[in-house]
């Protein structure tokens, strides 16, 4: 989908982080964009700061756990532009938790948003993109989807399971010889508050977390912050990858590529555990 200017395009998670950075780009490339979000002081902030210059944006309180209120943002997207060309189900994050400490309401809470948030929007979305022949949808995964490291085991196996889900998609699409696109983002380190936003919602949602994963958190955010690439980097990269087709899409080719290939060189030629 090379020509951009003028579509539209819906960004979930687009009110801060990764997802503000790609509505930025696609605002950017001359679409009008529908942010979604479940923060709405931010997701208002954040719509403010994007129009302008012709480009309409559009700002839509969303749970991206809930299935209706997905179905309820395309209907609201449709009475507005009465299209959608660009789907990217960006929202998502992880909360600081071991895997031996991670209890079954942790897992679901985790899935409930990392996968079926990507899962809801795709039922929502592909359907009427199906129809009109045209459209590209785009996940934000991981680089922890393809490498997992520790201690986010529910995150990891969430992003490993959209990596999964949008490749079977990609397939059976190819199959049936759809000109829709489809992209899966692998970002590294990008320095956003996605950490220490992940903790809020699940406290939000009753977890009281101990002292110990508020410390865990706050060392991991910091960390993230002070190494981690600029969420513009990321946005222009997928704009980029969607224009160009790419189902992959990193955006710090150097670590991602070195780090897949170093999983599975262990992998095939030792059959070892990748080492840190």
């Amino acid at each position: 989908m090379r020509e951009l200017e003028g579509k539209v395009a819906v960004v979930t998670g687009g009110a801060g982080g990764i997802g503000e950075a790609i509505a930025r780009a696609c605002a950017d490339a001359g679409m009008q964009v529908v942010v979604a979000d479940i923060d709405e002081p931010r997701l208002v902030a954040t719509v403010d700061s994007l129009g302008g210059d012709g480009i309409e944006v559009q700002g839509v309180p969303t749970d991206v756990r809930d299935a209706a209120a997905m179905e309820s943002l395309r209907d609201a997207v449709l009475s507005r532009f009465g299209a959608i060309q660009l789907v990217c189900l960006n929202a998502g994050g992880p909360p600081i938790r071991m895997t031996t400490e991670t209890t079954s309401a942790y897992w679901k809470r985790s899935l409930e948003l990392n996968l079926f948030g990507v899962i809801n929007g795709v039922e929502a979305f592909l359907p009427g993109l199906r129809e009109q022949g045209e459209g590209h949808i785009c996940t934000t995964a991981s680089l922890a989807g393809l490498v997992p490291v520790p201690p986010v085991a529910a995150y990891n196996a969430a992003k490993a399971a959209v990596i999964a889900y949008m490749e079977t998609l990609g397939h059976e699409l190819r199959e049936e010889g759809s000109p829709l696109g489809l992209s899966v983002v692998c970002p590294g380190n990008v320095a956003t508050n996605i950490i220490e936003n992940a903790m809020q919602l699940t406290q939000s949602d009753g977890y009281e977390p101990s002292q110990r994963e508020l410390e865990t958190t706050f060392r991991a955010q910091a960390r993230i912050t002070e190494t981690g690439i600029e969420p513009e980097t990321v946005g222009r990269a997928v704009v980029e990858g969607v224009r160009e087709g790419r189902f992959w899409i990193f955006t710090d080719p150097e670590m991602s590529t070195g780090a897949v290939k170093l999983r599975h060189e262990a992998m095939v030629n030792e059959g070892a555990l990748l080492s840190w």
